[in-house]
């Protein structure tokens, strides 16, 4: 994650040297709507987790920058995103307790889930018009999420969590439109593939505590549309 970035960074302030006349940066903020999903590898995955699936949908922030040389149409990315899962198929998730499937939702009074992601980029700007920008990347990025629940029993605290880190690489498609001065709007598309791990732990003071780490691959599907500047 620092090495990336880092090269973000350096990327930005290497390309913003060439602002002016052939070398135009767009930078913005929106809200985006990612929708992930995720499969744990059946051979080591945690104990009812075997050949289990979870989709997960997400609202939060995009924070981004675009460089693009005018001439060539060459043209740079880079994103971070953070967001709150509003919908989480952990949630539908059963344990037996006492004799009854119950699922986390019911099982647990308090939930903190979400993600953060960090993308950088390379494509094509195939319309670049003083009004309208048109263009293509292909990503890699980074990104890592948790859902942990807690509750409280007769002063015990029981704590559960699933931690997920992952590589991520796809396509990006990105539009923008000045309105005036520089001052616009954005939207953009994400499609990406994910490889990585979810490290499931939990920890109780009267019961087995430990944690248990399965591979993932899946994909995610990112709209977000927002407001922007170029310069």
């Amino acid at each position: 994650m620092k090495k990336l970035i880092g090269a973000t960074l350096c990327l930005f302030l290497a390309f913003s040297a060439f602002a002016g006349e052939k070398f135009e940066n767009i930078v913005g903020a929106g809200l985006t709507l990612p929708v992930s999903y995720s499969k744990d590898n059946t051979d080591n995955a945690p104990k009812g987790f075997d050949d289990k699936s979870i989709t997960q949908v997400g609202l939060g922030a995009n924070l981004f920058w675009v460089g693009i040389m005018k001439d060539m149409g060459l043209a740079f990315k880079a994103d971070f995103t953070i967001d709150g899962f509003i919908k989480s198929e952990y949630d539908d998730v059963k344990m037996n307790i006492a004799g009854e499937n119950k699922t986390l939702a019911d099982l647990f009074d308090k939930k903190t889930a979400g993600e953060i992601s960090l993308d950088v980029g390379a494509g094509y700007a195939f319309i670049r018009s003083d009004k309208f920008t048109l263009a293509a990347f292909g990503l890699l990025g980074v990104s890592a999420s948790t859902n942990e629940y807690e509750a409280t029993h007769d002063g015990n605290t029981v704590k559960l969590s699933f931690k997920s880190a992952s590589f991520d690489f796809g396509a990006d498609l990105f539009a923008n439109y000045k309105i005036i001065n520089g001052f616009g709007v954005y939207a953009d598309l994400a499609f990406k593939g994910t490889l990585g791990s979810n490290t499931g732990s939990i920890s109780a003071p009267m019961g087995p505590a430990g944690d248990t780490t399965a591979s993932t691959i899946g994909f995610k599907f990112a709209p977000t549309i927002g407001a922007s500047f170029a310069f």
